[in-house]
């Protein structure tokens, strides 16, 4: 896991000298990743979009630039075989005072930071105790638990959210708009087992001129669902890493309301953690008492769903030899349906 802050720099042009920068918003989008021996070579872009005021004029113009990315990041542990999840996400803007052109075209250096976030995943097997028993002695089980976490799905998805709601000011003239994001939940589907979304609430800022020559600002709320890729284990406790961002913004005024169209793009992951009880340790007590040299012969009337594992410790005999002597396949686990089993003597 990887989490660094970077800066990209670039060029700005303005038809005219600004008079004042009003915001400066934008997105990222990683093009292609690389994995090496401990290394990882990252390629996107930056996409930069500005609002802006010329002098001795009120209309908010907007201006949008690409910053190149190219990035070459230490990352222990990572190999070529392993699967990648990489987010480039803006955390501020800076632009530096230009120069204005003979052309009457401005120009300015801008500057980006970004969080880059890169996981690397390996699957790998790992052979641990479950449960344990002796045949000879009683035994005292010391139980460990073992967290684990796995990659349930990748995201990369863009979905379009469209509303619209009353302007108080029905003849407000909209200037410019953005868009904000709340957090990122993940809610399961109570309708259908397995299944789940990614929720969050977007909120769209207006600007706009009214009536009487003034600026006011208007908010639109819109809800924000995603269905995942992939079914989400019952015993999984799940999570998501995920980032939002705006792909594309469009807001206008007609008939008296205000029209949005967001479209949104959601890059991360969902992780799902799960916990088994497992043997750390085993300790070995008193012996056990002898068989009873009478009992020639023991059947047990097992249960449909029965372990065999639990069956053969209740007698202290090997899962082995109860397999063995009621020529059951080898690997059985559990019964399929009620049967007597012979268990064989100590």
């Amino acid at each position: 896991v990887l989490e660094k802050l970077v800066t990209v720099e670039g060029e700005l042009v303005f038809a005219k000298p600004p008079a004042a920068i009003l915001d400066i918003t934008g997105s990222a989008a990683v093009r292609e990743v690389k994995l090496l021996a401990g290394k990882a070579v990252v390629k996107g872009e930056v996409r930069a979009q500005c609002a802006w005021r010329a002098e001795g004029e009120s209309s908010l113009q907007s201006q949008a630039a690409s910053l190149p990315f190219n990035q070459v990041v230490d990352l222990e542990g990572v190999a070529e075989d392993c699967r990648c999840m990489c987010v480039l996400e803006p955390v501020g803007f800076a632009a530096a005072e230009g120069e204005t052109t003979e052309d009457g075209s401005a120009s300015t250096t801008l500057t980006a930071t970004a969080m880059l976030r890169l996981s690397g995943w390996r699957p790998y097997q790992l052979q641990c105790v479950a449960d344990a028993f002796s045949t000879r002695f009683e035994t005292t089980l010391t139980p460990q638990t073992l967290a684990t976490e796995s990659l349930l799905c990748a995201l990369d998805e863009t979905t379009v959210l469209r509303g619209s709601g009353p302007l108080p000011d029905a003849g407000a003239h909209i200037l410019a708009c953005f868009a904000s994001f709340g957090p990122v939940s993940l809610i399961r589907d109570g309708r259908q087992e397995g299944r789940a979304f990614l929720a969050a609430r977007a909120v769209v800022s207006a600007f706009a001129e009214n009536t009487l020559g003034e600026m006011e600002c208007y908010e639109k709320a819109l809800d924000y669902a995603l269905p995942l890729p992939a079914d989400l284990p019952e015993d999984a406790d799940a999570y998501p890493e995920c980032w939002l961002s705006v792909q594309d913004l469009q807001c206008a005024s007609a008939g008296g309301a205000l029209d949005v169209s967001l479209t949104v793009r959601a890059e991360g992951a969902v992780l799902a953690r799960q916990t088994a009880s497992l043997v750390g340790a085993v300790e070995l007590g008193d012996p056990l008492a002898p068989a009873d040299p009478e009992v020639s012969l023991r059947i047990c009337y097992a249960q449909p769903g029965e372990e065999l594992f639990a069956i053969a410790r209740r007698y202290h005999v090997s899962p082995g030899q109860m397999l063995a002597a009621n020529d059951l396949p080898d690997g059985t686990a559990r019964l399929d349906e009620a049967r007597r089993l012979l268990v064989p003597g100590v």
